[in-house]
């Protein structure tokens, strides 16, 4: 296996010496084959019967081979970033992980040896990482002991969520009891007032140890500017607190010290000491918060299960370690983190913040195994990424956060209305996911979709067939004959997880008359969705005027198989599970010059 990625490497870094036209040709056909690929594979694994099977090859023998497969097609993929072409590459998040459906002994053994099942579901995304996995302990936060994700889910890790009703700070060390260290609250206030980032300087950090250290406030936008640390953290790790709290003393003195080290003068910015509990300066602090990383020298990650992770351990041990991370799990450690990396890469740079652009796609799937102990922070803690305002957002109500960061940023992916999960209750909004801390990805390439007050512009490829009722337990084929051929196309649907803006189920029954595609081409996996369209709507859009609310449900495609229009449709699956067959008009896109008003 190496052997061919090597191969491959060897010829995406060649593209230097060969002409443009040649190497974009070259990643075209490197692009077409690691589809096909994609597909052959998608269908072997879901098929009940494969080539495997007629060769006499064993089940188990199958589904590891079938497994390699995959491992080699995200390796592939992530080699086919390296062609330098002024093209998107249309694989960037293909997904290979669909192997686990009948491949998951991997999963048995991670959870089995002790790690916990909400990182076992994030490395669970990538099957390379998964295989990786199974070679290593599971990563322990410090002072945690083993059997503690014993009450985790595959939804949420258990250490990470923090009552803040008995949150307590942690000492450096376990049996220290030193008093607390706080800066001046008015400098830190008057800072802010000022539109500015207060950072703080620990004047005695080397002076005896005893009773709180001098912390001086100033402002890091002077003239000329002071150079500061910025320190990200988990509230887990106990290091959470306000500037009216303060901090224990031993752990601002290892701060202070750090901080030293790492930038002329020692001034560091943190949470715990620069952000106070008053609401209207917090709401300050956190509208600069985007600024405050993205200017910072360095910013200083402080996790104590990274801090477990041995020096001399091989890379990869050490990327594990970081991505399965607490810190990596939180929401507000995106931010932090993504400022700084883009800043050193050299990504363009936005005019007015001076912070790197990023695609909208890209913090989208960045989310994805993120949480947040507060919901309603969720807009505040990435519309910095997204370069839109924080003050602005801050300053609403939680609910009307995310119709408003979805109305600034504008330009959307139009694969968002796929995303799973609630969904927001407010008209013309209905598409929109309540949060994107879901699992799952949209396309981080083509922002193609316009978000408006009344809506989302876009354009989907829809099946359209007479409106229908279905159970919502209840599965069903699109059955579509082929007006050139003797051929007929049969998806299989059932329901996906439905529910509404609260998170809990809705209707037993949904009735539509159209399913919404991700694009013309449907495979197997596929996520759908059920519209019920007004009937004046099923031929060309012309206005947005007019138009009730539609109805959307989602589906996930099961099968897609093939017939002969001759040999006719069996209603019973081949598992004998009762299907109902609904018959599907030609397929077509509802459009206005490219464009489909869709609103739920």
């Amino acid at each position: 296996m190496s052997l061919v990625i090597d191969r491959w490497i060897y010829r995406a870094l060649r593209t230097d010496f060969t002409t443009d036209e040649e190497c974009v040709q070259l990643f075209l056909r490197c692009c077409a084959a690691i589809g096909q690929a994609h597909a052959l594979l998608l269908s072997l694994t879901i098929s009940r019967s494969s080539i495997f099977h007629e060769a006499g090859v064993s089940p188990d023998d199958a589904l590891r081979m079938i497994y390699t497969f995959a491992t080699i097609g995200e390796s592939l993929c992530a080699a086919n970033e390296l062609f330098d072409v002024p093209l998107p590459n249309p694989h960037h998040n293909l997904d290979w992980s669909f192997v686990l459906m009948r491949y998951d002994s991997y999963v048995d053994e991670l959870v089995g040896n002790g790690w916990c099942p909400f990182m076992v579901s994030m490395v669970s995304k990538c099957v390379s990482l998964l295989g990786y996995a199974t070679t290593c302990i599971p990563f322990v936060r410090e002072r945690i002991t083993r059997g503690v994700h014993d009450e985790c889910t595959e939804g949420a890790c258990v250490i990470n969520t923090v009552d803040t009703t008995k949150y307590t700070n942690r000492h450096v060390a376990e049996l220290c009891n030193c008093a607390y260290s706080k800066p001046p609250l008015d400098a830190v206030l008057d800072t802010l007032r000022n539109g500015q980032i207060p950072v703080v300087v620990v004047d005695d950090a080397d002076s005896p140890e005893g009773g709180p250290v001098h912390i001086s406030c100033t402002s890091a936008s002077g003239t000329p500017p002071t150079p500061y640390v910025a320190v990200s953290h988990v509230w887990a790790d106990g290091l959470g607190s306000t500037t009216e709290g303060g901090f224990p003393t031993c752990q601002v003195r290892r701060l202070a010290v750090l901080a030293r080290e790492l930038v002329p003068g020692g001034a560091f910015w943190m949470d715990a000491l620069c952000v106070p509990a008053d609401k209207p300066m917090r709401k300050r602090a956190i509208g600069l918060m985007g600024q405050t990383y993205g200017k910072a020298e360095l910013v200083l990650v402080i996790d104590s299960g990274i801090r477990k992770c041995s020096v001399r351990a091989h890379l990869k041990q050490k990327q594990l370690w970081v991505f399965t991370s607490g810190w990596m799990q939180r929401l507000w450690t995106l931010q932090e983190a993504m400022h700084r990396l883009l800043m050193r890469k050299g990504a363009d740079v936005d005019e007015a913040s001076r912070l790197p652009m990023i695609r909208f796609g890209h913090v989208l799937n960045c989310l994805e195994w993120r949480t947040t102990s507060k919901a309603e922070d969720e807009t505040l803690a990435i519309s910095s990424l997204l370069h839109v305002d924080a003050f602005e957002l801050v300053n609403l109500a939680p609910e009307k956060r995310m119709m408003t960061l979805l109305l600034r940023v504008r330009n959307v992916p139009s694969q968002l209305v796929f995303m799973t999960g609630p969904k927001l209750d407010i008209p013309g909004f209905r598409w929109a996911p309540k949060t994107f801390m879901t699992s799952g990805r949209v396309e981080a390439g083509q922002c193609d979709a316009e978000c408006t007050p009344d809506g989302l512009s876009a354009t989907y490829s829809v099946f359209s067939f007479d409106k229908t009722t279905f159970r919502e337990d209840e599965r069903w084929w699109l059955t579509h004959d082929d007006i050139e051929s003797t051929n007929q196309t049969s998806y299989g649907l059932r329901s996906a997880v439905s529910t509404n803006a609260s998170g809990t189920s809705n209707d037993r029954q949904y009735t539509c008359n159209a399913v919404l595609c991700r694009g013309p081409d449907v495979h197997e996996l596929d996520r759908v969705i059920a519209l019920l369209i007004n009937e004046d709507d099923l031929g060309l859009v012309e206005s947005l005027e007019n138009r009730t609310s539609n109805t959307l449900h989602e589906l996930g495609i099961l099968h897609r198989q093939y017939e002969t229009a001759q040999s006719g449709s069996s209603d019973k699956h081949s598992d004998n599970e009762a299907w109902s067959r609904v018959k599907l008009s030609d397929p077509f896109v509802i459009s206005s010059d490219g464009i489909v008003y869709y609103i739920p």
